[in-house]
């Protein structure tokens, strides 16, 4: 190293954070968290003094998934509290990510930060102790997915069709809001909300197309049908039966 120039010491070390950033991703896909966080805080302490803001958000928004999926693993073995602690984690590296983004003007990773942001929100809005704490944590995940959907749409002359699984997580937010609210007036304005997202979608036969072949959860089908049965218990028979149209057309070959 000694005997680089300062610009070719710079890039070699920068080479090397973006390693140790792969790396953290290869131990993230492992369930490795805690060492993947680690790779993640070393690749950042490089990055920073090189002065690569956008890259440092690329490791605050990973560092931040790792919270979120181990939240995730924790309420599967009944232990809330701490998976909320890390939903909070995940949070707040979330939000130090778009602060980057913001500041170097990176649109497109603003927009997907956006939707990571929104994911922990998500989890927390199920896990909500009371009425108030819930939708608080609703709306903080709704403006996550709306904005990223916001930036995609933005795309002329139309969004890709990729935007098919952006408007199936905000439904699939609607709808898990719906399945635990105790607000009848809430359930009823937000059901009836998914159901332009799914417009959209089935009156477009690339979209269409490409909501029947992505297998990914949620899918349009399942998103559809749980739908459905929210109108139903709820009165909305009309919008159920547009609903059950929607689903209908999906399902054709």
């Amino acid at each position: 190293m000694e005997s680089l120039s300062e610009e070719e010491r710079k890039k070699k070390k920068l080479d090397y954070a973006r390693c140790l950033n792969i790396h953290g991703l290869s131990l993230y896909s492992l369930g490795k968290f805690e060492e993947a966080r680690e790779s993640f805080s070393e690749s950042i302490k490089i990055k920073q003094d090189l002065g690569d803001v956008d890259g440092v958000a690329e490791s605050e928004n990973a560092i931040s998934l790792t919270f979120t999926q181990e939240g995730k693993r924790l309420i599967t073995q009944e232990k809330k509290e701490e998976a909320k602690e890390k939903f909070f984690k995940a949070i707040e590296h979330a939000e130090k990510a778009l602060d980057c983004r913001r500041k170097v003007g990176n649109f497109r990773g603003y927009a997907q930060n956006s939707r990571n942001l929104a994911w922990p929100y998500s989890e927390l809005m199920k896990l909500a102790s009371n009425e108030d704490e819930r939708q608080k944590y609703f709306k903080k995940a709704r403006d996550g997915y709306k904005a990223w959907i916001g930036y995609w749409d933005r795309f002329y002359p139309a969004p890709p069709t990729e935007s098919v699984l952006f408007r199936n997580l905000l439904a699939k937010l609607y709808i898990d809001f719906c399945s635990i609210t105790q607000d009848e007036k809430e359930k009823e304005k937000w059901a009836q909300e998914v159901i332009p997202l799914y417009r959209e979608i089935v009156e477009d036969p690339e979209r269409r197309q490409k909501a029947k072949e992505d297998p990914r959860q949620p899918t349009a089908e399942q998103n559809l049908k749980d739908l459905i049965k929210i109108l139903k218990e709820i009165g909305l028979n009309t919008e159920a039966i547009e609903a059950e149209k929607m689903l209908n057309r999906l399902k054709e070959s």
